[in-house]
């Protein structure tokens, strides 16, 4: 984190990425307060964050097994 995307929307990403019928996973870094405050905003527009990568590549490997009820993408 440490400051890359100041002010950036994680409610706005995530309603697009939801029009889209897309999921948003992140992978979080950065300095303890930054990322501490990026955590949360992130946590209040619904965005799963992981702290350790193999985590975060367990959770998408599991949104993404064949035969999984995922909404379709619109277009």
């Amino acid at each position: 984190m440490g400051g890359l995307f100041p002010g950036l929307d994680m409610t706005r990403v995530a309603a697009i990425a939801g029009e889209q019928g897309k999921p948003v996973f992140l992978w979080l870094l950065g300095t303890r307060q930054k990322a501490r405050e990026f955590h949360m905003s992130t946590q209040e527009a619904g965005i799963p964050v992981f702290r350790e990568l193999y985590r975060a590549v367990e959770c998408i490997a599991a949104a993404f097994q064949p035969g999984r009820n995922r909404p379709k993408a619109r277009g």
